[in-house]
């Protein structure tokens, strides 16, 4: 290298200071690219010749949609910018020939006279080994000169966990910030182009400060797409040959600033990255709301306790958008973190690269607001989950805006929110639109299942439905008319696109009628409604059904006439009859089997044997009159009292048996089934208005019961509870979850781990009517687990309270009787945890009998005295083979004298201790997750205003 350039650059490597010198601690391995040493060291990739990237439009809807890193990688924009620069810089006197990139200092300030007259020069100290080493383990940080070259060009593909906390510019982003930020021409006399933003990095102390003393390969904490952007533009002027921008661009890479962080802890690196970002506030690529909510949350759920607190944030100055964090903004984060999956996320995503993150991401108040909203609904309706009604609102905004039928500035707070009962907002409206297309697919679904997928117009009536009502394959399906012009550039008159869609049709092109071609004729018409549902044919109508629990039903009942058109349109599709006789429309809601809610295992079994599994009958409906229900009633009570009564102490006598009990087995053949499937009939239809039972697939996934619980209250509960009047009650007795081998002889407590699942779905239940009762068993090791994961804060005011429960004791079935010192268990501690505060829940007369001695009888105490207790041969029973079906370990006592073996040896409570507990909480609803021997389920059937749904897992060998 000659010139005076390179004599400079010489001397100035010359002439270190001693301690420059000084040695450094050895250096470890350093992290090393998925991608080989080729993308770190330009010298190894001689060998192999990269060819010249070539780069893809950066305007389109492709641009917007590509992540910049996926660019970079494929077109190895990197590796081609490392390996042919050095040629370039030595033609220009400024290195040699064969340099590392990767390992070239900084410019350092220089104290020959003819400084200005060099090509390139720096204004700031450089980077000093020593000093760095000094400060990285002083202070964890050290921020100083340093060289692009240095920062990480694996593309985010290092498998470090920080890189998914690090924004991912899109390649659209990329051209568009180097045309601001890395323009051709500077605004400075003297040209020099200069980093706007001090970039913060990080890495542990061998990647900081290596043996060869400068560093090679550090990540990002944020400013990533900086370096996208100067690579993208060297990569242009090595192209162009443009030797005066490759000039300036290389001074600019070796005079940017770094703020080093020593890797610490990932709270400590999360509190880095939100400031960092709060630096680049000016820039476009700052964190959007998702990625500093995720990051908040991150950080609130560390087992730290002083991370978790509002005031904690707030003393480490953490800010989004320029505001510190409040409590709406925290609580936005953590309602966006729940209630956003994988696809909404990404839906997000793509909405803020397409049309901007003032859309929904830019701000916390309209995301709080949709997932507020959301979850109202979901109350309301329980039908889909909040994670997937999220996803749905960001898809039809997506496809709204994909298509043209709304602006960005269309989703403003005022459009979006809702005004009181009588002004709902956009999210009002489309979640109603999502939940009557949910039931116009239920209605085709029905139909499909009554006919067991024999019809073949009805299957394909499920799938064209099942298009039409995703947003996203809605568009698919139906893809938007395009728009003519005319000679001026603007849009034709109405009569001009009606014409263009007539041509379309000519040609063979019409969705909508290859859609319906194989479909029966109320397939076509619920395909036609959907379609003019997602065209805005009925924004109106839907607005007046917002607040309705049955949508659908309002909609063909409304009497104001504010959805007659609405209306008229699904009493239409509905009152088609289907391709086959065995099935009528008019069947809102029914299902290939039922399952009768008595002798129910716990929720990691599934049902006893003794119960049925039945064919749904596919009439039009048995005769429900007033003179038949006396004798439905009186089979419902012997069946009730047949096999769950605790004086009995056998198997519960199924339907089946109870209608062959109640038939007259003398009459003729064909008039006795008659008389047993109408009865049969009968008794489902009333069991189905008091109980029901709902079996879950996975009970480790808190999901899945989410999903379950949503598919099936609305089917089960007929309203929502209300606050001191009608509580909906969730139960989960730890005695009835899980059955082990010895448990005839030893109790044990319950491993933590098996109650995620449950514990989770239970966090989820939070209307203030949701009241969540959990017993321990009377094992006092469950009650750690209990107040570890119940415990603690509850959004709202609530908490978890406790109450102990002192049962009689009996004689021991099966279990030793020998009466040792102090080893009593007959006391049961029983923690209920509310949603509101205590002093919203009024305190009422208690009548029951097991008020403890001296206390006020008002549920001020809320303590049980002396309850019977049952024993494991009072409990109803099953065979032994076939609760090893469930519990394949099940065993019996030798002394054991019955052929048949309580489902739960350990169950404690009985018919007086359920009674008390509905009186005391005024309880009218319950969703019962551990519904052990059907005690709860049996008491539920006597009640006339209390409803009973049951979850449970299947799990039959």
């Amino acid at each position: 290298m000659s010139g005076p350039a390179a004599a400079s650059l010489t001397r100035a490597r010359q002439k270190r200071r001693p301690e420059d010198d000084a040695p450094v601690v050895p250096a470890k391995k350093a992290k090393e690219s998925p991608d080989g040493a080729a993308a770190q060291d330009p010298g190894a990739s001689a060998a192999a010749s990269i060819p010249q990237p070539d780069l893809p439009p950066a305007l389109g809807e492709e641009a917007r949609m590509t992540n910049a890193a996926d660019v970079f990688q494929k077109k190895q924009i990197f590796q081609w910018v490392l390996q042919e620069l050095p040629p370039a810089l030595a033609r220009l006197n400024l290195c040699a020939p064969d340099t590392n990139l990767k390992t070239l200092p900084p410019l350092d300030i220089s104290a020959d006279k003819d400084m200005k007259n060099q090509k390139v020069t720096t204004f700031k100290e450089a980077w000093n080994p020593t000093h760095a080493e000094m400060s990285l383990r002083a202070n964890g940080m050290y921020e100083a000169g340093a060289a692009l070259y240095w920062a990480d060009t694996t593309g985010g593909r290092t498998g470090n966990v920080m890189e998914t906390y690090v924004m991912e510019p899109s390649w659209h982003e990329v051209q568009s910030f180097m045309n601001v930020h890395v323009p051709e021409k500077s605004v400075m006399k003297n040209g020099r182009l200069l980093f706007a933003q001090t970039l913060a990095c990080y890495g542990d102390l061998s990647q900081l400060v290596p043996a060869a003393g400068f560093p090679s390969n550090v990540f990002m904490l944020s400013g990533k797409i900086f370096v996208y952007a100067w690579y993208l533009a060297m990569c242009e002027a090595l192209i162009a040959k443009n030797n005066s921008r490759i000039t300036r661009l290389h001074e600019m890479a070796l005079t940017v600033t770094f703020r080093a962080h020593l890797e610490a802890d990932m709270n400590s690196m999360l509190r880095w990255s939100l400031h960092a970002s709060e630096l680049l506030r000016k820039a476009e690529q700052q964190d959007s709301f998702l990625m500093f909510a995720r990051k908040i949350c991150q950080l609130v759920g560390s087992e730290d306790e002083a991370d978790n607190s509002l005031a904690a944030l707030q003393a480490d100055n953490i800010c989004f958008n320029g505001q510190k964090i409040n409590k709406a903004s925290l609580n936005a984060c953590k309602l966006l973190c729940d209630n956003l999956n994988e696809k909404g996320e990404e839906c997000l995503r793509n909405i803020d690269r397409m049309f901007g993150r003032d859309v929904w991401n830019g701000a916390y108040f309209k995301m709080m607001r949709l997932c507020q909203l959301t979850k109202t609904a979901q109350q309301l309706w329980a039908r889909d989950t909040v994670p997937d009604m999220v996803t749905f609102l960001l898809e039809t905004c997506y496809v709204l805006l994909k298509r043209g039928d709304a602006k960005p500035t269309f989703f403003t707070n005022s459009c979006v929110d809702t005004r009181g009962s009588d002004r709902p907002g956009w999210i009002a409206t489309t979640l109603t639109k999502m939940h009557l297309l949910g039931q116009m697919l239920d209605f085709l679904k029905a139909a499909n299942q009554v006919c067991e997928g024999s019809v073949a117009e009805l299957v394909k009536d499920v799938a064209a439905m099942e298009k039409m009502r995703s947003p996203l394959s809605w568009d698919a399906t139906m893809p938007a008319v395009p728009e003519e012009e005319d000679d001026d550039g603007e849009l034709e008159d109405s009569q001009a696109t009606t014409l263009a869609q007539e041509s379309l049709l000519v040609e063979g092109h019409d969705p909508l009628g290859q859609l319906q071609a194989d479909l029966s004729k109320a397939g076509k018409l619920f395909v036609a409604l959907a379609d003019d549902l997602w065209k805005g044919s009925y924004e109106t109508e839907l607005k007046a059904l917002c607040s309705t629990k049955d949508v659908c039903q309002g909609a063909m009942d409304d009497a104001e006439g504010k959805c007659k058109k609405l209306g008229k349109a699904l009493k239409d599709a509905i009152s088609v009859g289907a391709p086959d006789e065995r099935c009528r429309f008019r069947v809102v809601s029914c299902r290939q089997k039922e399952f009768l809610v008595l002798g129910l295992e716990a929720s990691h079994g599934t049902f006893s044997p003794a119960v049925a599994t039945m064919q749904l009958s596919t009439g039009s409906g048995a005769d429900t009159s007033a003179s038949k229900m006396p004798r439905v009633s009186e089979a419902l009570h012997l069946l009730s009292a047949s096999g769950l009564d605790s004086k009995v102490g056998c198997a519960p006598m199924s339907l089946r048996q109870l209608v062959k009990t109640l038939s007259n087995e003398s009459a003729d053949l064909d008039v006795g089934k008659a008389e047993r499937d109408k009865l049969w009939r009968e008794a489902q239809q009333a069991r189905k208005k008091k109980a029901q039972l709902a079996l879950l697939k996975s009970a480790s996934n808190k999901d899945s019961w989410q999903s379950l619980y949503s598919k099936t209250a609305a089917k089960t509960f007929d309203s929502d509870g209300l606050l001191n009047e009608n509580h909906r009650l969730f139960v989960v007795c730890l005695d009835a979850w899980l059955e082990e081998k010895d448990a005839h002889t030893t109790k044990r407590p319950v491993d933590a781990s098996l109650l995620e699942g449950v514990f989770g779905f239970l966090k989820q239940q939070v209307m203030e009517h949701d009241l969540l009762l959990i017993l321990d068993g009377c094992e006092a090791a469950n009650r750690d687990i209990i107040q570890k994961e119940m415990g603690g804060r509850v959004p709202g005011g609530g908490g978890l309270y406790s109450f102990t429960v002192l049962h009689e004791e009996s004689k021991p079935a099966g279990k030793r009787s020998r009466k040792v010192f102090c080893g009593s268990m007959s006391v049961e501690t029983a923690y209920l945890r509310i949603n509101v505060p205590r002093v919203r829940l009024a305190v009422s007369d208690r009548t029951d009998p097991y008020v403890p001695p001296g206390a006020a009888k008002t549920t001020h105490n809320m303590n049980l005295v002396g309850v019977p207790g049952v024993s494991a041969r009072q409990l109803p029973r099953i065979l032994l083979t076939d609760k090893q079906k469930i519990f394949p370990d099940a065993e019996m006592p030798k002394d054991w004298k019955a052929s048949s073996v309580p489902l739960f040896w350990n169950e404690t409570k009985g018919t007086k201790f359920w009674e008390t507990v509905i009186e005391m909480l005024n309880v009218g609803q319950i969703v019962d997750c551990t519904p052990g021997s059907g005690c709860l389920a049996k008491l539920c059937l006597s009640y006339d205003d209390v409803s009973y749904l049951a979850i449970l897992e299947v799990s039959i060998t």
